[in-house]
């Protein structure tokens, strides 16, 4: 009994979520939607008008922003690299100076010796002297320029710190010292001292001389009188005999060295120093050994990290334990960063010594600072009229843009009205051939594919206007005629609102013999014979209505799968066919040729208006030789060639032109076909397919439905295809030959 209560298991289930569908996969598709949702609003926001003219300034002004950050920072890297060029070729002069300074102590011990070999040491010490006052008069580097006796006397010249350079004389054994004051003239006593302690043979340059046997360069070291930081340069001078006469040595005071840094560093931004290779500090600007001063108290010179300047303590912490070639630095000084450089000063002594230069970066780039702010200006001033002008370009873009817009709808209208052929739709171009165009059409209402073939009166002459049009209405008039299933369909016919003829007609989809031919070789003798006869019942039924075709070739006869039909021939363009019992004046111009070389009649190459039905069966004969042999009649001739064999030479047998076996009936009826003489040709063309269907056809070759089917399934027909009635005038030729009597 039926009850009110429901069905257990028709009742609705609420469904329980996947745990696993609900993580990160359950949520992809709509992260995916809101995603596109979210680039389509993106899209149309920057295809909307307003977006121009916000996005082109804003372009404008990202770019002219990027550029200013980019010579930022090449201007940045520019001065940088200019200072370390700055330091370097600072740091070069500096040496060389020093190099220059230093190595003059070389000419200065070659004159004193030449001096000394010669008698100078027989003197009197005022002559001594003064020829010591001499040497070193033009040379403020100079300290001391002295010869050491062996029994530790000393005489000389030295310069005081003023500059004054006076001459000394001191004894070791009476402890006595005298210093004159030399002028041109005479040598006036400055000061005398008995209780003078000294000992020539104890300086560190008569030692170091004395142990190297030779010229030789001391280490740094501080002067026994004036407690000032030197360098000495000695040489021992022997006797005749071997014997050590005394020691030569020229001494350069560092503090004049620092003097010179002092005068050669006019750029506050850069400074320099003189050190050794053991951290010694010899030069720096602006520094000066005082007397007794020494490290230790043992007359070692301070250090370069003794020095309380912190960038002189950072530069002296960035140096590697051995300096040994010419080397940048990049150190920082509280925060700062500071560029060095690094180079080495060789004048022939065995510790070599080496100049460092430095600066700050931000002192370095305080010189461009300004110019950099006026440039900067300029460049907000350029990037501002860049906006503006950006801006004003937007909006003069949007309203072009806006004119193109409408002129590409009224364009877009106009070619819609233009594709308009009375009830069909133009689609596309398929085809353009020298009497018009074929296009792929569809009925507006039906929505059925069709053909249309057109001429625009663009593409007519004044002169053959008429004659075209004449020729185009004929073939319209000719196709409408027509009933035959071979030959193709016509649905309608008209003049376009432009004056363009048009005549629509059903679209094929296959491929014409020409091309089955071209790419599938010769074919089966059943498959020939059926498309001979196809094609004969379509020119047939034209002949019938006292139509001839006048350019049956290969190019003309389309062979098409329509349906379940398969192998079904549609014989094309009727372009021009001749009405052989019309009245009307022939459109045909005399002496002129209408047709292809190598399929026309004999007849049509001597006169094209006086030809019959006859001359239809000797192109169709010529299209047979090509189905069956693969080539034409007379193949491998030129055009003009092959239109006079057709009227002078007699056409080969089949036998001559392929080897494959053919029937004798079949081969007889086409050479019949291409006699020269219209009489001994079949008088029309149900003779043709009597005589044609009578022949036998041998089982290999025989065509059925099944091989039929077969080929039309595996050939790539789509790709192939050509989807158009093939426009025949491309291949259509007017040849003008003398006109026969």
């Amino acid at each position: 009994m039926p009850t009110d209560e429901p069905n257990e298991s028709k009742r609705t289930r609420p469904v329980r979520p996947d745990p696993e569908a609900t993580g990160t996969e359950a949520r992809l598709p709509f992260f995916r939607s809101s995603l596109d949702v979210a680039r389509t609003r993106v899209g149309a926001a920057l295809a909307a008008p307003a977006a121009a003219l916000v996005l082109i300034p804003l372009l404008v002004m990202a770019t002219g922003l990027v550029v200013s950050f980019v010579c930022r920072r090449a201007h940045d890297r520019s001065i940088e690299d200019l200072a370390r060029a700055r330091f370097r070729d600072r740091g070069l002069a500096i040496a060389r100076q020093v190099e220059e300074t230093l190595r003059s102590a070389e000419p200065l011990l070659d004159s004193l010796r030449e001096y000394l070999t010669r008698g100078g040491l027989g003197d009197p010490h005022p002559v001594f002297v003064r020829r010591m006052n001499d040497l070193m008069r033009d040379r403020p580097a100079v300290a001391y320029l002295f010869f050491g006796w062996a029994n530790g006397d000393m005489l000389g010249a030295y310069r005081e710190r003023d500059g004054r350079v006076r001459g000394t004389w001191r004894e070791r054994d009476r402890h006595r010292l005298r210093n004159w004051e030399v002028s041109d003239e005479r040598m006036t006593p400055v000061r005398e001292d008995d209780r003078f302690m000294f000992d020539s043979r104890a300086r560190p340059w008569y030692v170091r001389a004395v142990q190297q046997g030779g010229r030789t360069w001391t280490s740094p070291y501080v002067f026994f009188d004036q407690g000032v930081a030197g360098i000495a340069c000695a040489e021992p001078l022997y006797g005749p005999d071997g014997r050590l006469l005394g020691v030569m040595t020229v001494e350069f005071n560092l503090n004049t060295l620092s003097e010179r840094l002092e005068k050669t560093m006019q750029d506050a931004a850069v400074q320099c120093l003189l050190f050794s290779a053991r951290r010694q500090l010899l030069a720096f600007p602006g520094y000066r050994v005082a007397e007794g001063e020494s490290r230790s108290g043992q007359g070692e010179l301070p250090l370069i990290m003794d020095l309380q300047a912190p960038a002189v303590q950072a530069l002296s912490q960035r140096l590697p334990a051995a300096v040994e070639n010419p080397m940048g630095l990049d150190f920082a000084v509280s925060g700062q960063p500071f560029l060095g450089d690094i180079r080495p000063v060789d004048f022939g002594a065995d510790e070599k010594w080496f100049v460092a230069t430095w600066g700050s970066l931000a002192g370095l780039k305080e010189p461009a600072v300004g110019a950099w702010h006026r440039s900067l200006m300029v460049v907000a001033l350029s990037l501002l009229a860049a906006v503006s002008a950006a801006f004003l370009f937007a909006r003069h873009l949007i309203r072009n843009r806006r004119r193109v817009v409408q002129a590409e709808q009224r364009a877009a209208q106009a070619a819609d009205e233009a594709r308009q052929l009375g009830s069909y739709r133009l689609v596309r171009k398929l085809g353009e051939g020298g009497m018009g165009e074929v296009w792929l059409a569809e009925h507006r209402l039906l929505s059925r594919p069709v053909a249309v073939k057109l001429i625009k009166p663009e593409q007519l002459s004044k002169h053959d206007q008429a004659n075209v049009q004449s020729r185009f209405r004929r073939e319209a008039r000719t196709l409408a005629r027509l009933e035959s299933p071979h030959t193709i369909a016509i649905y309608d016919f008209g003049i376009g609102r432009d004056g363009s003829l048009f005549y629509v007609m059903e679209l094929l989809h296959g491929l014409d013999l020409d091309d089955l031919v071209g790419r599938f070789g010769p074919l089966p003798l059943g498959r020939a014979v059926s498309i001979l006869s196809q094609a004969a019942c379509s020119l047939a039924e034209a002949h019938s209505h006292g139509l001839i075709h006048r350019d049956v070739k290969p190019a003309n006869i389309y062979l098409c799968r329509k349906a379940e039909q398969l192998d079904l021939v549609k014989v094309l363009d009727f372009g021009l066919v001749h009405e052989h019992d019309v009245r009307e004046t022939r459109l045909t111009q005399a002496g002129a040729l209408y047709g292809t070389p190598g399929y026309t009649s004999p007849e049509q190459a001597r006169d094209s208006s006086a030809v019959d039905l006859r001359s239809d069966i000797y192109s169709l004969a010529c299209v047979g030789y090509l189905l069956i042999a693969g080539r034409g009649v007379f193949p491998n001739a030129s055009p003009m060639a092959m239109v006079m064999a057709h009227v002078n030479q007699p056409a080969p047998p089949l036998s001559e032109l392929t080897d494959r076996p053919v029937p004798p009936g079949l081969a007889g009826l086409l050479l019949k076909c291409l006699e020269k003489d219209p009489d001994r040709r079949p008088q029309d063309l149900h003779a043709f397919l009597r005589e044609l269907a009578a022949v036998p056809v041998p089982e290999s070759e025989r065509w059925t439905e099944e091989r039929c089917r077969e080929w039309w399934d595996r050939a790539d027909i789509r790709r192939m295809e050509v989807e158009t009635v093939r426009e025949t005038e491309k291949d259509t030729t007017r040849w003008l030959v003398p006109q026969r009597s």
